[in-house]
């Protein structure tokens, strides 16, 4: 039982083909019907939290020049390069043909993936193809949101991601704390975060976006509301 689990589990992280294949298994194997249809109920409840955790830890991050990615399929990246010498305080640098970001698998050059400055948080911020990550030595990435002109900061031990069009927290070892199914949602502050549902994110005059229209809330990190999200941006109690 435990080979047929772990089968359905890597299955349910790379692809949406669950129920079907993994049923068709536990039959062949015959595994006792009650033991199939409750873990069953439990991969398609966790699904989604469990295809983003792993998606993040099993793709293949850095290629190499005689791996799958050449360098012309790469393209410009950002990120602030290390400490060295001569460049005692290093700032944030476009650079040319340096990574690439698709299928939802980061792949960073070799030799920009050592020039990269991990600092004392033991993580860089990194764009490429129109998205921000945080990136860590040994090559695992989270795509953050974009905000205050580069990638979410970390508040309260959290940074924001999205998944399907909604707000995820995600802590500094990459792993995902909360995702509480909101269109939209700000950093935690003292333990609670102003979070929205139906509102939009649309273009405003001075380049940035703002947010239009919803419910509003807030929710704590156990992501219970402790301010029903019931309330117009302007009337939201507390805020």
């Amino acid at each position: 039982m435990v080979y047929w689990l772990y089968g359905c589990f890597r299955r349910l992280a790379l692809t949406n083909a669950l129920t079907t294949r993994c049923a068709r298994w536990g039959k062949k194997r015959r595994l006792p019907r009650f033991a199939r249809y409750y873990s069953l109920r439990i991969f398609a409840r966790y699904a989604d939290v469990i295809r983003s955790t792993m998606n993040r830890y099993i793709a293949i991050l850095v290629m190499l020049s005689s791996g799958f990615v050449v360098a012309q399929d790469f393209g410009p990246c950002g990120y602030i390069p290390k400490r060295t010498e001569h460049y005692q305080y290093p700032e944030w640098e476009v650079f040319e043909k340096c990574a690439s970001y698709k299928d939802d698998v980061l792949q960073i050059s070799k030799d920009h993936m050592g020039n990269l400055n991990f600092g004392k948080t033991g993580m860089a911020s990194f764009f490429t193809s129109g998205q921000y990550f945080y990136v860590k030595p040994d090559g695992r990435f989270l795509p953050v949101i974009f905000y205050d002109s580069g990638a979410d900061y970390f508040q309260e031990g959290l940074t924001r991601s999205l998944n399907s069009g909604k707000i995820e927290y995600y802590n500094s070892d990459f792993e995902l704390v909360l995702s509480p199914g909101y269109d939209w949602a700000w950093p935690f502050h003292e333990g609670k975060a102003l979070v929205c549902k139906g509102c939009v994110l649309t273009p405003a005059e001075d380049g940035h976006k703002a947010l239009e229209g919803g419910l509003w809330g807030y929710i704590n990190k156990e992501g219970v509301e402790v301010v029903p999200v019931k309330y117009k941006a302007s009337d939201v109690p507390g805020k």
